[in-house]
């Protein structure tokens, strides 16, 4: 039996870096002239998680299902592979049987529509969600949109979109995911700014996260965590990361922007609980 239980922690997609040129990591106060709600919201992400505690009393809300995947064991060919210079991005194109997400606390089916990557430097950790005050190396993002919903609607409801976040850890030599490892085989392929491929292999999403176990997840409603930084979004950020060999990890280092400098550490400072309920799935 599988419950959910709400959080206190100690303190208290669509549109992603690959969508919108108009923001700049150097300068992550300014975000808020254009889009106030980056500056005033009150569900921004991320946040920090916390798993549930023994000193954490909360009450028992009932049995939750989990996520459940669909479609997300079709093979996806010709895959295009974008370096917009902030991130490295991979579209997923419309389809009669699009991949996409129900159950949980979703209530509608989310189709995926893009996915993308936050990451440090040599010197920093760049996941964009705290994991027990952990940072982690780099954060993986699959960002749904609800089906019920056209783009730009799905930008203002609350219950528009729906990110799958996997934060990832680097290692000398560590089981490497299929998913991840059909998609670094050509990171190097988009190296610089504008840079845009067709992946050499089919990717099929699940093969992303087949090495965790994905009934075990952190939930809350947020936002974006670039401009507009609209709350639109139901986060789902799986507790275990995925393991990337470091030689792959490296070519993340080797990205470079629209001025010929290597990306670092585009992720979104840690934004205020704000007194949402966060959720672990266990």
């Amino acid at each position: 039996m599988f419950k959910y239980y709400t959080i206190l922690l100690l303190i208290s997609p669509l549109i992603s870096a690959a969508d919108n040129p108009d923001f700049s990591y150097d300068n992550i106060k300014e975000w808020g002239v254009k889009n106030p709600i980056c500056n005033n919201g009150k569900s921004q992400s991320p946040i920090k998680l916390s798993i549930l505690t023994s000193e954490t009393n909360v009450p028992d809300i009932g049995d939750v299902p989990p996520i459940v995947f669909r479609n997300y064991n079709i093979q996806l060919k010709n895959l295009e592979m974008l370096n917009n210079g902030r991130t490295v991005q991979i579209k997923i194109p419309n389809s009669e049987e699009p991949p996409y997400i129900e159950g949980a606390l979703l209530t509608n089916k989310y189709k995926a529509i893009s996915l993308h990557f936050h990451w440090g430097s040599v010197t920093t950790r760049g996941s964009e969600h705290l994991i027990d005050d952990l940072r982690y190396d780099a954060e993986l993002h699959i960002v749904h949109q609800n089906m019920a919903y056209d783009p730009k609607e799905a930008l203002e409801k609350p219950d528009g979109l729906a990110v799958l976040g996997f934060v990832i850890k680097k290692d000398i030599i560590v089981p490497e995911s299929t998913g991840l490892r059909k998609i670094f085989a050509d990171v190097d392929r988009v190296r610089y700014y504008s840079s845009n491929v067709t992946l050499s292999s089919s990717l099929a999403l699940q093969e992303i996260f087949d090495t965790i176990n994905t009934s075990k997840f952190f939930t809350y409603q947020g936002s974006l965590t670039t401009p507009p930084c609209s709350e639109s979004v139901s986060w789902f950020v799986f507790s275990k990361p995925l393991m990337l060999p470091l030689l792959d990890f490296l070519k993340l280092w080797n990205i470079y922007d629209e001025n010929g400098y290597a990306i670092k550490n585009n992720y979104r400072p840690i934004q205020n609980r704000e007194g949402r309920s966060v959720y672990y799935r266990f």
